[in-house]
């Protein structure tokens, strides 16, 4: 019967053991994932952001520059190869064409619908890429939400532009 009981006593032994394994790993994992703190994503990318100037012509297209002041924390230390890394979203193009200064070509607007708001929006990578910081998860993006607001004579009267972060899943 002795016998038996320390049979029976291994194979519970054994069986639980890839469950005790799978714990203590899940552990360390929570224990390094917490000790890794996020450290890109400290302060803002741009301030003031705002237009350097009304709606321009750029090679024959409706474009906008928009300017902005250095940001705050890890973003003061971005080089200028990370905003001249910029994409955008709903426009033909953006570029870096100034310090702190991008170029967004819309495309051709003819005659904005009076009243009518044209959105469009610039979308920045990961800091990891361009500073020395960790975070953990996958790539974080930054985008730059601009509004173009045109009154009742299809002139524009003002830009609403927000910054938004968004960290990547983890």
């Amino acid at each position: 019967m002795t016998r038996l009981s320390h049979a029976v006593s291994r194979i519970v032994i054994s069986r639980a053991l890839p469950a005790r394994l799978a714990l203590a790993a899940m552990a360390v994992s929570v224990a390094l994932l917490s000790g890794c703190r996020d450290t890109c994503n400290d302060g803002d990318t741009f301030r003031e952001l705002q237009l350097v100037s009304g709606m321009e012509v750029v090679d024959g297209k409706d474009a906008v520059r928009i300017g902005w002041a250095p940001g705050t924390g890890r973003g003061k230390d971005l080089p200028e190869d990370y905003f001249a890394a910029v994409d955008v979203q709903d426009a033909e193009a953006a570029m870096l064409t100034g310090e702190n200064e991008i170029t967004v070509l819309i495309g051709n607007l003819e005659q904005p619908i009076p009243g009518s708001t044209v959105s469009f929006s610039l979308i920045f990578p990961d800091r990891a890429d361009y500073i020395e910081c960790t975070h953990p998860g996958a790539p974080d993006t930054y985008y730059i939400h601009v509004d173009l607001h045109f009154g009742a004579s299809g002139e524009l009267t003002h830009a609403d532009l927000t910054e938004d972060y968004r960290p990547g899943p983890i």
